[in-house]
């Protein structure tokens, strides 16, 4: 009997060679400020505006946790998948999902702060 033992990096693709080191290191910066932002916003939003969160797993875990715990722990598990993509090279994945973190989360939390008022 023989045992084949691999690498898990071995059975990946490389991606790490189409996009270029300052573009994976733009996307995480970009996407980590995202996070901060629809953190920042979703706090303020809810606590000094009352709104409510869209996302029905998030706004479960507000009422099961609190606004603060489920907020903290819904955006650390965002940057702690992040960080994988990133080590995993898939930055053009991060890159799209940073976009639409951008247009569906940031823009409308904008809007509903700033202008709705």
């Amino acid at each position: 009997m023989t045992v084949v033992t691999t690498h898990i990096s071995e059975s990946l693709p490389d991606t790490r060679t189409t996009s270029p080191v300052w573009f994976g290191n733009l996307v995480i910066v970009l996407f980590l400020i995202a996070q901060a932002l629809d953190g920042i916003f979703t706090y303020l939003g809810i606590r000094a505006f009352g709104l409510s969160e869209g996302n029905p797993l998030i706004a479960y875990s507000f009422r099961h946790a609190g606004v603060g715990p489920g907020l903290t722990g819904a955006k650390l598990l965002a940057v702690g998948c992040s960080m994988l993509l990133h080590l995993l090279g898939l930055h053009r994945t991060l890159g799209v999902l940073t976009l639409l973190y951008l247009s569906l989360a940031i823009l409308p939390w904008s809007y509903l702060i700033f202008l709705a008022r």
